[in-house]
């Protein structure tokens, strides 16, 4: 019981967290978007700097925070970003599962796979197919370790597919706790 009051708070702290902080899966759009007007902002900042100040431009010594901060993930190719585009504006779990899968197939290297892969594991929740779901959990997980979408996701849905002996059954359900630990660690650290 434990490890599912784990799965569940975590569930409730990413919830709060996706709601301060853009956590959700629809939230990458509008990071693109505050991204682009960023650069557009900071572009225009350097060129009226370099006609004022062309010395002190090249003077200043290293990068500014905004050079230094996380970069969100990008597309490579406009044909990957409308690709990744129409599988996160669907909402039919059959309409995101077979475009993710070709998805997958056409840019295996994408920045956006994760993401992609956060789109079937819902869509296979939906489902109610708690092996797929957890599967392709794991492999967004491969991915990038610490997405705490990610992390709850796949703890959350792990003892819902609990199969095989009890040795296995404790062994999925110490994977679920350990996922939603770090989970609740990686949101302290978002947040904080």
């Amino acid at each position: 019981m434990k490890i599912l009051r784990t799965a569940h708070l975590m569930w409730l702290v990413l919830w709060l967290a996706g709601m301060t902080t853009g956590l959700g899966i629809s939230g990458v759009r509008a990071q693109d978007q505050e991204k682009e007007k960023e650069q557009e902002q900071s572009q225009q900042e350097e060129k009226t700097d370099q006609e004022k100040l062309p010395t002190l431009i090249l003077s200043e010594p290293g990068r500014s925070a905004r050079e230094s901060a996380p970069s969100t993930p990008q597309a490579q190719s406009v044909e990957e970003r409308q690709a990744f585009d129409e599988i996160t504006k669907q909402t039919d779990p059959d309409q995101i599962i077979e475009p993710g899968k070709k998805f997958a197939a056409d840019y295996p290297t994408s920045q956006l796979m994760s993401i992609v892969y956060l789109k079937m594991v819902d869509a296979y929740r939906q489902k109610n197919d708690a092996a797929k779901a957890v599967e392709y959990g794991e492999k967004a997980l491969e991915l990038d370790p610490k997405n705490p979408v990610a992390l709850a996701y796949t703890a959350h849905t792990i003892p819902q597919r609990l199969t095989g002996s009890g040795l296995e059954q404790a062994q999925k359900l110490a994977r679920s706790q350990k996922l939603a630990e770090q989970g609740l660690v990686e949101v302290h650290n978002l947040v904080n």
